[in-house]
This record gives structure tokens, sequence and C-alpha cells, in this order.
């Protein structure tokens, strides 16, 4: 960002000249970006896009230790409720996961101006080493209260540093297969969180849970070395400052003064009341096969939206589309299976829901990058993320005190589940449409849609 930057963000929509706008293939526009001739998919990477690997092995290993090993704390919940802590109240246990999801997404939306200011690797650094400590200190602890310290509050504050490189990096480097790579990317997420079930289990049977999570810390660790080496940013630190650029906000309030991204993070702040089922599934029968089996949907479904998103389909209509038959395979197959009680409805539950759910989470971001300055995408994709604050840690406990208010029964939660996420599909049309508008406004291409 330079000194020419408005201070109104959609200003920076409406004037091509301060704002980078990618194509996508199918656009039509002329050689300055105004509708003209159709474009190829070589045409939009031309100049811009060429490096071999400019993200995707560190952003699919920075996920696969964040987010992955965060999805498998179901393993070190079970272990504490059920035999360490079983006469300590489940609200206390549950504090330590959803301490550590909130801070991740909390600490995230601070750290675009420390990734501007010191660029990514530095902040993926020192958010290793952070994650590492609190892992491995977890490994010491004998009570929920150091538990809550150690795995919740500085394991949480190591992933909130290693969540925005993990998501924005591939960003810079693509345009072409964009959605693509950062599906890529993301799928760590899903395929670490099956890993980290299955081997969180098989250290915790072997060697009991504290020897567990300091082995963990130490696989970790060296996944994170290995991501650093292989993270590339498309300008350094010393290039951002021999430019001039300025600072960036520690939260860029402004962003809200666009209609498109309000209307987009209040769409996320709705549908993630509808993200229930993982975290319901420890309470479910056959919880651990259904566990394993969303995470390999998430992880599917990431890469196969993402491919999907860089056709012609869109990438706003995609990740809508993914959030609508997220909450729409809840009403249809939580329903069926709960009728009839098949366990077979009950996998094929875990598959769609994981491939849709986490499919349009994963690639999110691709949206962020379309619609909005894509140079700043570490700062607004962690400022976006802070609308999942109060879905992620109380959606869950409604959903729960639904069904109990219900009597056990599921429908209504099942209701409440899929239309959160129905809905939030529908306020992300709204903003589809807006985006669309003001880019015809200020005949700044077309957005394929």
């Amino acid at each position: 960002m330079d000194s020419t930057t408005p201070a109104d963000p959609t200003e920076e929509r409406r004037d091509d000249s301060l704002r980078t706008v990618t194509p996508e293939p199918g656009a039509i526009v002329d050689a300055a970006g105004k509708p003209g001739t159709q474009v190829t998919s070589a045409e939009v990477v031309s100049g811009a896009d060429q490096p071999p690997d400019g993200g995707i092995t560190a952003c699919f290993i920075l996920n696969f230790v964040d987010l992955g090993f965060t999805y498998g704390f179901g393993v070190y919940q079970e272990q504490y409720k059920l035999r360490e802590f079983a006469d300590v109240s489940a609200t206390q246990i549950d504090l330590v996961g959803s301490i550590c999801v909130a801070l991740t997404l909390f600490l995230g939306a601070f750290m675009g101006r420390p990734c501007q200011r010191y660029g990514m690797r530095a902040v993926s650094i020192v958010g290793s080493i952070v994650f590492f400590v609190g892992t491995l200190s977890a490994g010491f602890c004998t009570s929920i209260p150091t538990l809550i310290v150690t795995q919740g509050i500085i394991q949480g504050a190591g992933a909130g540093m290693l969540f925005v490189p993990g998501a924005a990096i591939p960003a810079q480097w693509f345009a072409r297969r964009r959605a693509l790579a950062i599906g890529i990317g993301a799928s760590g997420a899903g395929l670490g969180g099956v890993f980290w079930s299955l081997i969180g289990r098989l250290l915790i049977s072997q060697l009991g849970r504290q020897w567990a999570l300091r082995v963990s810390s130490f696989i970790n660790l060296g996944l994170c070395v290995i991501a650093i080496v292989f993270l590339k940013e498309r300008k350094t630190r010393e290039a951002r400052w021999r430019e001039g650029e300025k600072d960036e906000p520690i939260l860029d309030w402004r962003m809200f003064r666009d209609p498109v991204f309000a209307v987009l993070y209040c769409a996320s702040a709705v549908s993630v009341f509808g993200c229930v089922l993982l975290r319901l599934a420890p309470t479910l029968t056959n919880a651990n096969t259904q566990v394993s089996m969303m995470n390999l949907g998430s992880a599917s479904g990431r890469i196969i939206l993402g491919a999907i998103a860089d056709t012609r389909a869109g990438r706003f209509n995609t990740v809508l589309a993914g959030m609508f038959c997220a909450g729409a395979s809840q009403w249809l197959f939580w329903s069926l299976a709960n009728k009839s009680g098949s366990y077979a409805l009950c996998m094929v539950l875990a598959i769609v829901y994981g491939l849709c759910g986490g499919g349009y989470i994963g690639i999110f971001p691709v949206v962020l990058a379309h619609a909005f300055d894509h140079t700043r995408l570490a700062a607004i994709t962690g400022l976006f993320f802070t609308s999942e604050l109060v879905g992620q840690p109380t959606g869950g406990p409604i959903a729960g005190a639904i069904l109990q208010s219900s009597g056990g029964n599921y429908y209504p939660m099942i209701a409440y589940s899929g239309a959160s996420l129905v809905l939030g599909s529908a306020l992300g049309w709204v903003a589809r449409g807006l985006d669309l508008r003001m880019r015809q406004k200020g005949d700044a291409g077309g957005e394929g849609a």
C-alpha cells in the first residue's frame, strides 16, 4: 500500500489504477482491464505467476500443524473426560480446546501488520516456537487449569501466528490456478486432523497422554522447520521498505466501510453456527470414524472446490454453493440417519458435510483475494476470520441446549444447524451481487461469477 491508497477501501474497488484486478478465465476484458475481448487462462497469468512453488508446500504443512493438530484435540478431550479428569466438569475441559480455537482466530486478526513489517517467515518462526512450547509444556501438566494455560492459551497463541501465513501465502503467487493452490494448501488441515486423530490415539495408548503430547510437539516442530524452509514471499520486507510501503493498521476497520466485505463478514459469522457437526461428533455413536471421515472429506473438498472455483463456475459461486450444500446435507442426510439409525447414512453425512463444509471454509481466502486487494490478503484474512469468534465457541453449546430442551429430539437441532449455513450462503449471494455491481460501475472487468 502506498501513499496514494485512498482511506476508503471501496475506492480501491472502483479505481483500477489503485487495485490489482485479476480477471478469471473467460472474463471479457481488453488490454487495460476494461470490457473488451475474451481472455484465456494463459493471458490471465502472463507476466505475473510462473514460479514452480510459491507457497503450496509451506501452506500445506502449516495448516497440517496449526489447524490439523487442533482438529485432533478430540482425542485428548476424550482422554481428559473419560479417564484423567472424570471428576472435572465437561465445561472446564472443553475450555482447553475452545480457548485454543478462539486465540487462533483472535490473534490471526493482528498478524497482518507483523507479516508486512517483519515478513511471514519471521512470524512463522515465532509462531512455531510458541506452538512447540505450548504443546510440550502441556505434556508435563497434571491438572485442567495448567492445561488451559499451556494447551489452550500458549498453543493457541502459536496457532494464531501460523494461521495467516498458512492461509495467505499462495495468493501471492498464483492467478490462473489460485483457488486450486489455496485448496491444496488448505487440505493440510483436513489431512492433519485425520493424522493427529489416529497418531494421537496410538501414542496415548502406547506412551500415555503426557508423552503423546511431548512426542507430538517435536513432530510438529520438525514439520514447521520444513515449512519455513519452503516458505517464500513474492515481495521481500526489504523491497517493501525500498518502495516506501506504509505499515498496515493493526486492525483495518475501514474494510467494514466496503459493503461487500461487511456482508461477507456477516455471512461467515452466521454460517459458523451451523458448523456444529464436528464439535458434536464426540458425543455421537461411532464418533472416531465420523471425525476421520469428515476430515478426509474436508481435505478432498478443499482441493475439489478449489479446482472448480478456477473454472467458469467462478470463485464466489463455488464457495457459496459449498456453504449451501453443507447446510442442506445436514437437513437431508442427518435427518434420514436420525430417523433410520443407518450407519451408512452417518458415513455419507460425514463425507458430504466434510467435503462441502471444509471445502468452502478452506478456499474462502480466494474470494477475499479476488474481491479485494490480494497484496493485503494477510491483513484482510486475519480480520475476516474474526467473524468466527462468537460462533466457534458457542455454536456447539447452543445446539446442545436445543437438543436438551427438545428432550433428545435431534430434528430441531438439525433445523437450526442447517439453517445457519443456508442463511449464511444467502447473505453471501447478496455480497456477490454487490461485488458484481460495483465492478460494473467501475468498469473493472468481469467477475466470471
